[in-house]
């Protein structure tokens, strides 16, 4: 019985749509409709609105960061456990 297994493959895919998540999170453009709104309430509220989503979205960005790194560090030290392991094991 396996006491632990670990699917690489997933654990790669994880990491690759986290990149892809990143990359689209990390190129949004702040498009400016200011002639489009007719009013200069609404035209300060959604400029309000771009100003916190922009910050909000670099906060996502930095966790999205954070979920990579742990990603590739689950799938990078397990491989190493488990290649040490294996050579351990060839040894006896």
């Amino acid at each position: 019985m396996t006491d632990l297994c670990v699917d690489y493959g997933l654990l790669q895919q994880v990491e690759n749509t986290l990149n892809s998540l990143k990359r689209e999170f990390s190129n949004i453009d702040a498009v400016k409709h200011s002639a489009n709104w007719g009013d200069g309430g609404i035209e300060s509220a959604m400029g309000s609105f771009a100003s916190n989503w922009s910050d909000h979205r670099q906060k996502v960005v930095g966790s999205i960061d954070a979920m990579i790194k742990n990603a590739h560090e689950c799938r990078t030290k397990t491989d190493d456990f488990d290649t040490g392991m294996a050579q351990h094991l060839a040894k006896k």
